[in-house]
């Protein structure tokens, strides 16, 4: 079952256990699926950490794991993990067998019959599902956000001095540019976000479509399929760090200047 394999080296039971781990990885993009909803609950919702934690949590770590986890067991049930070419996964056994959804139920498939609607089913519909609501739900954010400061920016800053009772208010220009801020930051780091989720996962979607539907894919392509899909993790870290590195060098950069000596010139 390695036709096409340089020096192929194994068992099933070696290949079954690598894809298990492949499999139960669907559970990273639900993950960041959660912790979308998370942040809605709180910014939108109101809901505290202690009352997530009680009450949405449990669900979120439930779904997932047990997504994750029972379709990488029913696969082995049903004899779905086999040599992928890149790796061992979702495959039919010989590669290119006739499977029974396509010919009426009759197959010569040894392994993995119908593997290709277990593909979808499991794993790239999951997927692309998690990244869509990923997007739809940051969108809310988003716009909770907004809200939020325009309803504060009603209600500008005033303070009353104790003598004379005079209003001081802030410029109109100010409070703008304030009021929209948080929001600007929000939505950039989301936009970060999506572009890891879709450059990540881009080139894994395209190769497996053409595998399906044309029967074959490209050198090329299976290369950025298997450099960025592993690299996920560490796209996430960085889009995640960026703000704090961005605050380090603004404040170096405002030590740096602070602490520059001054030159001062006398006037006669």
């Amino acid at each position: 079952g390695s036709d096409g394999v340089y020096a192929p080296l194994g068992t099933v039971g070696t290949c079954e256990a690598q894809a298990f781990f492949i499999q139960a990885n669907i559970a990273s993009p639900l993950y960041n699926f959660m912790l979308s909803l998370n942040f809605l609950l709180q910014v939108r919702y109101g809901m505290s950490e202690k009352q997530i934690g009680k009450y949405a949590e449990p669900f979120m770590h439930a779904i997932t794991i047990v997504f994750g986890l029972g379709s990488s067991f029913l696969c082995i049930a049903l004899g779905l993990f086999n040599d992928s070419t890149l790796w061992c996964w979702i495959n039919s056994t010989p590669k290119g067998c006739d499977q029974s959804f396509e010919k009426n139920g009759i197959t010569n498939c040894e392994r993995g019959d119908n593997a290709g609607i277990y593909r979808w089913a499991i794993f790239f519909a999951p997927l692309w599902a998690a990244v869509v609501g990923t997007m739809a739900v940051m969108t809310l954010l988003v716009l909770a956000v907004r809200a939020q400061e325009n309803k504060l920016g009603r209600y500008r800053f005033t303070v009353r001095s104790a003598g004379n009772d005079e209003i001081l208010q802030r410029h109109q220009k100010e409070d703008d540019r304030r009021r929209h801020q948080q929001s600007r930051k929000v939505t950039n780091q989301a936009l970060r976000f999506f572009a890891v989720f879709y450059v990540t996962w881009a080139f894994a979607t395209v190769n497996r479509l053409l595998q399906l539907i044309i029967g074959h894919s490209y050198f090329w392509l299976m290369v950025l399929h298997t450099v960025f899909v592993p690299l996920q993790g560490f796209f996430n870290f960085l889009v995640f760090i960026y703000p704090r590195y961005r605050k380090w060098k603004k404040s170096r950069r405002q030590n740096n200047s602070s602490s520059a000596p001054r030159r001062y010139s006398r006037r006669y």
